[in-house]
């Protein structure tokens, strides 16, 4: 049938012939065979409808509607899932938040309480080493002042036992200098 509906130019024999380039010509109104007059009723008709590939067609689109009504129910559905699930994310959220608040308060009161502290116990421990070598120079001076004294006591002492002092360089002596009482005396 798409045959006869390609409009063919009957040749000087009468038979019809295609030129070999050009393809089958579509039909239009006004290129049918013996049609030099404007279009009929007939020739503006729609062809006759299969009822076969229409139902087909209607079942398939039916068959895509359906797919598509049960897709968007679906996607609905888990629309409406996720909205509240995000719902209950936001819930938990607003009752974690104030805790989370309290939380980074404290935090922070607790770093500066922290802050001083490491400051405080800085000062207090320089404090504390500073007296330590002071107590260890008052200690090495009071043991050296304990020899000294101890040793002029027992200079003390032996001058007293004996009768005279040692305190006079026996080249002193020797060589009849005066002794130097200021520095005998230490």
């Amino acid at each position: 049938m798409a045959d006869a509906d390609v409009d063919q130019a009957p040749t000087a024999n009468g038979s019809a012939s295609q030129p070999p380039s050009a393809g089958p010509t579509p039909r239009t109104p006004g290129n049918r065979p013996g049609s030099g007059a404007a279009p009929t009723a007939t020739d503006s008709a729609a062809p006759p409808l299969d009822f076969e590939n229409v139902s087909r067609g209607i079942g398939q689109l039916d068959s895509m509607m359906n797919n598509l009504t049960r897709r968007k129910e679906e996607v609905t559905k888990q629309l409406d899932a996720d909205k509240k699930e995000v719902s209950w994310i936001d819930h938990s959220i607003g009752n974690l938040q104030p805790k989370l608040d309290a939380i980074r308060k404290s935090l922070a009161y607790k770093q500066a309480i922290r802050a001083e502290l490491e400051k405080t116990i800085g000062s207090e421990v320089k404090s504390v080493t500073d007296i330590a070598k002071e107590s260890a120079d008052a200690a090495r001076r009071a043991l050296q002042k304990g020899r000294a004294l101890g040793r002029k006591e027992a200079s003390n002492r032996l001058e007293l036992q004996r009768g005279f002092s040692t305190r006079v360089h026996t080249t002193d002596i020797l060589a009849g200098r005066r002794p130097n009482t200021a520095a005998t005396d230490k």
